[in-house]
């Protein structure tokens, strides 16, 4: 080959090299970006390359921005993408579809509580695959329950009993590559400790309802890795014998300063998290026809909100979940309605925003990559026109987001 040839064969690579580069970086120019550790707020501009963040400075000091496709930033406020902690998106048949709506207002990454494993598996498959646009999925695939009296058999669901081989169980589960195990509140009581071993031998933790006839501190000791609603609470203390609770006023009465503080001791020494869900609790009842439902639901709300403050200023760790499923647009933003919640109980917008940040990339161990707008972790980005800092609404008033390194509108 003649050397002029070759030279044209260099450039040309060159410039595909070049033209590759360009497509997948990404500046973020001046953006005001909130540190959700602290909440301090600092103007600069973040480089993203291949999904991942590479630089945090002044952008005339940012050597990699010069050949970039750049946004204009200024004015903005720059979040990580949201965690939904507790959500079921395959509960609807056509919830799939919907997918690509929870990352347009803020939602990247998704526990799901519960749902067919293969499908969810195959889901999860896709969407890291860029088959399909949705949020990162980390699933528990079928609900482990006990027997109780059903209208219809729950596809969703494997029922276990005294009999049911749990290794079985559990191995069938992780074929699916589940990141844990649900459980609901009709699993056998006296197999939650087994669950929780066997689990723990498949590298899987267990997380759910906390089972009838059980004490939510004995859940929460025995191994329970986050502890789902407000109202499991108050159904393990209805229901554990023992515990000479008879119903709903009682066990409010019961959960005292004290009774919170024993809680809150069990849930931070056995490293377990929290999930109260106040959102859907309030749905439920306040949208329901039955007056006296309603205002039953009023009450608890009002006895609810101060429990998570009181657990949250103890330093359990809280988490921010909708249990709601995405099958229109009144329900894609039910995560912004949670955080609105946890404000209402008395978290200031900082506190609220990390229980779906930070605290959920603790939670999964995954810290490093997910969580805040740092320097090597994934570009999954929220920006926003106005400081959720000042009024935590301002979480739905979206400019853009940002999609694993790629704009999404």
């Amino acid at each position: 080959m003649s050397n002029t040839k070759l030279l044209t064969v260099i450039s040309f690579l060159f410039l595909i090299s070049c033209n590759s580069h360009d497509k997948n970086t990404l500046v973020l120019k001046d953006a005001n970006i909130i540190n959700v550790y602290n909440g301090e707020v600092s103007a600069n501009s973040v480089v993203i390359e291949d999904g991942i963040i590479k630089e945090i400075g002044a952008f005339k000091n940012l050597n990699s921005a010069k050949s970039s496709q750049v946004i204009d930033c200024s004015g903005k406020y720059l979040l990580p993408g949201f965690f939904d902690m507790h959500t079921h998106i395959l509960e609807h048949k056509n919830s799939t579809k919907f997918l690509d709506s929870l990352l347009s207002v803020g939602i990247t990454s998704i526990r799901d509580m519960g749902g067919h494993a293969d499908s969810l598996a195959r889901v999860k498959s896709e969407i890291n695959k860029g088959i399909i646009n949705g949020p990162d999925i980390f699933f528990a695939g079928y609900t482990l329950d006990g027997d109780k009296q059903r209208d219809t058999p729950d596809p969703t669901t494997l029922i276990i009993n005294d009999s049911t081989d749990l290794s079985e169980v559990v191995s069938k589960l992780k074929q699916y590559k589940v990141d844990f195990i649900k459980v609901h509140s009709y699993f056998p009581y006296n197999r939650l400790e087994e669950l929780i071993g066997i689990a723990s031998q498949q590298d899987l933790y267990v997380v759910g309802h906390i089972p009838r006839n059980t004490d939510p501190n004995e859940a929460i000791q025995k191994g329970m890795r986050s502890i789902e609603h407000l109202n499991s609470i108050i159904e393990g203390l209805v229901t554990k014998e023992s515990n000479g609770v008879e119903n709903i006023t009682q066990a409010f009465n019961t959960i005292d300063s004290t009774y919170l503080d024993s809680l809150s001791r069990s849930f931070v020494g056995y490293g377990s998290a929290f999930t109260p869900t106040l959102h859907i609790i309030d749905k439920i009842y306040s949208s329901n026809p039955d007056e006296n439902l309603r205002r039953l639901g009023g009450l608890m709300m009002d006895r609810f909100m101060p429990m998570v403050l009181a657990l949250h200023k103890n330093n359990v760790l809280i988490l921010a979940g909708s249990d709601d499923v995405p099958v229109d647009n009144s329900n894609y933003a039910a995560l912004h309605k949670e955080l609105e919640w946890l404000v209402k109980a008395g978290l200031t917008n900082l506190e609220s925003i990390q229980t779906a940040t930070i605290n959920p990339s603790k939670f999964l161990d995954i810290e490093s990559e997910y969580g805040s707008v740092d320097i090597h972790k994934k570009a999954n980005l929220i920006i926003l026109n106005s400081n959720p800092l000042d009024k935590i609404e301002n979480t739905t008033d979206i400019s853009n987001i940002v999609v694993k390194g790629q704009l999404l509108k």
